[in-house]
C-alpha cells in the first residue's frame, strides 16, 4: 500500500491545506495531516527521521510518496530550493544508489516533481515539491514569497473584507479597510523606523484595522485564518480556487 507525508513549514500551512482539502472533497487527496517543520532548516532532519524508516521497510514494488509546501525567501532561488530536496531524497535512496532529479510539472511553474518508480527489488520514491508563489499584491512590496501571502491575497477581496468591515464593532467598508491595511497602518509605522515588508506584518495590520481581538475574543492568529479562508470559500469561491489553485494541483500530483 502506498504511503504519503506531507510536510510544510509552520501552522499557517496546514490551516491553508485542511481549508483547499475541504473544497477538494470529490478529488482524491491526501489524507494525513502536514506535518510542521517549524522552520526551513528543519525539513532535512524532519523528513529523514519521519519517511526513512518507512522506506527502509518498504517491500519492493511499495511507493512512498512525499509531499513538501517551502516559503522562498528573498535572494533564494527556486532551483537551489530544488537541489536541496533533491539532496534528501538521495539520502533516503542512498542504500539503492539512486540518484533522482526534479521535473517541472506542466503548466505550474512552481511545481515541481522528483521521481523514482518502485520496482520488483526495491520500493519507489515520489516528492513533489510546492514553492510559495502566491499572487503579486498591487502596490506593496513584500520581501518575501510565503504562505501567509496566499491568506493576504483572499483577505483583501472585496467580498471578504466587506465581512469584517460590517461587524458591529467596526461599521466601515471594504474601502476603508483596505486603506488601513495596506497604507495608513504600513506608513506609520515604517515612519517611526520600524521595517514593514513582509506579508506577516500586513496580517497584523488587518487584525487591528477589523479590531478582530476585540470582536472575536481570541488572540490566535490562526483564528483569524480560519475566518478569512471560510469567508474567502464562501463568499467568493472563485477567487479561492485561483489564489490556491497550485495547492489543490500539488495535492493532486501527488496522488497521481
Amino acid at each position: 500500500m502506498n504511503k504519503v507525508f506531507v510536510f510544510c513549514e509552520g501552522p499557517t500551512d496546514q490551516v491553508i491545506y485542511a481549508t483547499v482539502k475541504e473544497s477538494l472533497s470529490q478529488v482524491q487527496v491526501p489524507a494525513e495531516k502536514p506535518i510542521s517543520v517549524g522552520g526551513k532548516s528543519n525539513f532535512h532532519p524532519r523528513i529523514l527521521d519521519t519517511v526513512a524508516p518507512e522506506l527502509t521497510a518498504g517491500e519492493p514494488g511499495s511507493y512512498t510518496s512525499i509531499l513538501v509546501f517551502r516559503d522562498q525567501d528573498a535572494g533564494e532561488e527556486p532551483s537551489a530550493i530544488q537541489d536541496a530536496f533533491a539532496g534528501i531524497a538521495r539520502e533516503l535512496l542512498r542504500q539503492w544508489q539512486l540518484q533522482p532529479a526534479f521535473a517541472p510539472v506542466q503548466s505550474w511553474p512552481n511545481l515541481f516533481r522528483l521521481d523514482e518508480p518502485p520496482t520488483l527489488e526495491r520500493p519507489g520514491l515520489c516528492l513533489v515539491l510546492h514553492i510559495a508563489a502566491p499572487p503579486q499584491l498591487e502596490n506593496l512590496s513584500l520581501k518575501n514569497l510565503t504562505t501567509d501571502g496566499y491568506v493576504l491575497a483572499l483577505a483583501l477581496q472585496d467580498e471578504v473584507l466587506e465581512r469584517f468591515a460590517v461587524e458591529s464593532k467596526v461599521k466601515s467598508s471594504s474601502d476603508v479597510l483596505r486603506k488601513l491595511i495596506t497604507h495608513e497602518v504600513p506608513e506609520a509605522i515604517s515612519n517611526g523606523g520600524i521595517v514593514f515588508d513582509e506579508d506577516k506584518d500586513y496580517l497584523a495590520a488587518y487584525l487591528c484595522a477589523a479590531r478582530f481581538w476585540t470582536v472575536r475574543r481570541a488572540e490566535e492568529k490562526e483564528r483569524l485564518l480560519h475566518v478569512i479562508l471560510d469567508r474567502a470559500l464562501r463568499y467568493t469561491p472563485e477567487a479561492f480556487r485561483c489564489v490556491l489553485n497550485s495547492w489543490g494541483a500539488a495535492m493532486k500530483e501527488v496522488m497521481r
